[in-house]
Order: C-alpha cells, then structure tokens, then sequence
C-alpha cells in the first residue's frame, strides 16, 4: 500500500478569476492515480484539503505532469492551493503555495490591439 508522490509546481495564469494549478506525480505508489486535481482555500493559512475546495479530473495518470484549471475565484483575494493525486491507497497532495488574484478585468485570452498612426506623406 503506498499513494503517489505529487510535486507543486508554480501556478500559471493567474487572473481575476482563475488561475491554472500545477503538480507532477513522480512515482504512482502501487497503482496509478484515478485523480488528478487541485485543492484550493481562500484567505486561510491553512493548507486547503479537497473538503474545502478543489477541481479535479479524473482518468488513470501515471507519472508525470498534470494542470487544473481553477475558475469562479474571487478578485483582489489571496488563496492557498495545492495539487493532488488520487489512487487505490488514498491521497497524496504538493506543497501548498500561496497566489492573489488580480483586481482588473480578465486578461487570459484577449488579443492585443496595436494602434498606428496614420502615414502621411510630407
């Protein structure tokens, strides 16, 4: 009987409302991991558990790098999340890592728009 072994790694993306999450499982334990997925906590110091809030996917992961996308966070806010993995023997979970959402509108996703002066012949 053994969980996986899960690594943290930086979450990316990181908006007003979202942020990808981002773990390794680097060994599987005795069977692979039936879920990948990422535990999240607002404000608190604590380290989140998937009681608390998480996002997962689930499938049969072996070792490897795994994301999760977290959507419907709140603006202006400091979270703490942490990825994990499921198997037969339990669950396994990263460091825990703290982000602050942003206060502006969304950016993920917008194309930028570059604005030129007309040419004018002198």
């Amino acid at each position: 009987m053994a969980v996986a072994t899960v690594v943290s790694n930086p979450c990316t993306q990181v908006t007003n409302t979202c942020c990808t999450g981002n773990g390794t499982i680097t060994n599987v334990g005795v069977d692979n991991a039936t879920r990948i997925g990422v535990a999240y906590k607002s404000g608190a110091v604590a380290d989140p558990v998937i009681a608390d809030a998480e996002m997962h996917t689930d499938g049969n992961f072996g070792v490897g790098d795994f994301f999760q996308l977290l959507s419907g966070l709140t603006a202006n806010t400091d979270y703490n999340v942490r990825p994990y993995a499921t198997n037969a023997d339990g669950i396994a979970y990263g460091v825990t890592q703290r982000i602050h959402t942003v206060v502006g509108p969304d950016k993920v996703g917008y194309v930028p728009v570059v604005i030129q002066s007309p040419i004018t012949n002198q």
